[in-house]
């Protein structure tokens, strides 16, 4: 499933960091009202839309924070999606 950007009450603005897609057609795309930003994210065997549009926002103007590389998605899902024995 792919990230489809959408400006239904106002004009939607998204930042898409340090994603995986595998085998997903249009991973990311805005519609014409729509702000999408996307760095560092990686497409394996997708097709069709990699798409941006403006600028969106800039997160670490509003809190920090520290990506994950896009490569370790995989694995960090597979480590940690899903029910845990160790969440109360």
């Amino acid at each position: 499933m792919g990230v489809t950007m959408s400006g239904t009450c106002r004009p939607a603005r998204m930042v898409l960091e340090n994603s995986y897609f595998d085998n997903v057609k249009d991973p990311y795309y805005p519609d014409s009202t729509a702000q999408l930003r996307q760095s560092g994210s990686i497409c394996v065997s997708c097709t069709g839309k990699q798409q941006t549009l403006g600028s969106a926002f800039t997160p670490s103007s509003f809190y920090s924070y520290t990506l994950d590389a896009a490569a370790d998605v995989p694995n960090l899902l597979r480590t940690y999606a899903g029910p845990q024995a160790n969440i109360d």
